[in-house]
């Protein structure tokens, strides 16, 4: 069973700004908000949004019956206004995306999202309300432990990736750190025969950096060569990261620093954009869809599993070796 305890203190109260005219989906969101402690304005048009000022955390609708929700934030910009901004909507598309995180929106929820999703958003505001990609390591800072067991790890890597999300890394960056995390895992009890995994997560500055250890039986990362993405589990990892670092030794464990950069995302095609928080491959996965897509076959991906698909496609294995396993 995983067990996680986040250094972030309990969800404080905040001023949420509700911009949402069905009346029915306003009172529920309003009142699921106010029992967590928020303090809630309901607004139903653009005049009225714009009016209202102070809030921390602004959640909008895009289809208002005078407007945007986007024309909202694009003037709460220009006035000087920071708050947190969530964009909620009916019709996901990707130009309106776009448009979405071009403004800084914080996340994008597609309708209908569920209740966890937006309470995650809400509270992923930080401390200041300054429109942060990144927040600082004290703000972002995350740690948890699990059993050395497929299950176990499979759900830690899911409890970080959501909270990646809540701190409004993207979705092509959320799979990335998915993907990598479970390769390294998987590399742990499958392989390292670990009983026991740590995993540490902060925020340096804009990068993430995510620190993997277990209690497995180690090995000489000199005499480990990395192969081909297709076969090893390390050097797919290192391919999804910005950087990997590989400590161990015989009979002392293995210890993994990743380091990611989540880069914001502009998509060009017109396909549908998957923004959940479970949006990475496993290790087995990986291998299909490159065993897959080399036989030209037929393969729909989503942009951020695309992404993914990308770095895995281009990475040069070889210079992985000499980057990834030192000691």
């Amino acid at each position: 069973m995983t067990q996680a305890a986040d250094l972030v203190s309990q969800p404080r109260s905040l001023k949420v700004l509700l911009v949402e005219d069905e009346r029915a989906t306003a009172q529920a969101l309003a009142t699921l908000l106010s029992r967590r402690g928020h303090v809630v304005t309901v607004v139903g048009d653009v005049h009225e949004a714009l009016e209202a000022r102070g809030h921390d955390v602004v959640v909008a609708d895009v289809s208002l019956p005078s407007g945007s929700g986007l024309d909202v934030l694009a003037q709460k910009r220009a006035q000087g206004e920071l708050a947190h901004a969530i964009v909620t909507t009916g019709d996901a598309g990707v130009d309106t995306c776009r448009a979405a995180f071009k403004l800084g929106v914080a996340e994008y929820l597609a309708k209908p999202f569920r209740p966890d999703d937006l309470v995650r958003a809400v509270e992923g505001a930080p401390a200041a309300s300054t429109n942060r990609a990144n927040p600082t390591a004290a703000e972002a800072g995350w740690r948890g432990t699990c059993a050395g067991t497929p299950d176990a790890c499979a759900r830690l890597v899911s409890e970080l990736v959501a909270r990646t999300l809540a701190r409004g890394v993207g979705a092509a960056c959320r799979a990335r750190i998915g993907s990598a995390l479970s390769e390294i895992l998987d590399n742990a009890w499958r392989h390292g025969r670990a009983a026991r995994v740590d995993l540490t997560a902060r925020f340096e500055g804009r990068d993430l950096v995510i620190l993997v250890s277990d209690d497995g039986v180690g090995f000489e990362p000199a005499l480990v060569g990395l192969g081909g993405v297709e076969s090893s589990g390390l050097a797919r990892a290192l391919a999804l990261a910005e950087d990997l670092r590989v400590e161990s030794a015989p009979g002392r464990g293995a210890r993994a620093t990743l380091r990611f950069t989540p880069w914001s995302t502009a998509f060009a095609d017109d396909g549908v954009l998957d923004l959940s928080d479970a949006d990475w491959t496993t290790p087995e996965t990986a291998r299909r869809v490159l065993d897959a897509i080399r036989a030209d076959e037929t393969v729909h991906l989503n942009p951020a599993l695309a992404v993914v698909a990308g770095r895995l496609l281009s990475h040069d294995a070889s210079r992985s070796a000499q980057k990834a396993l030192w000691s």
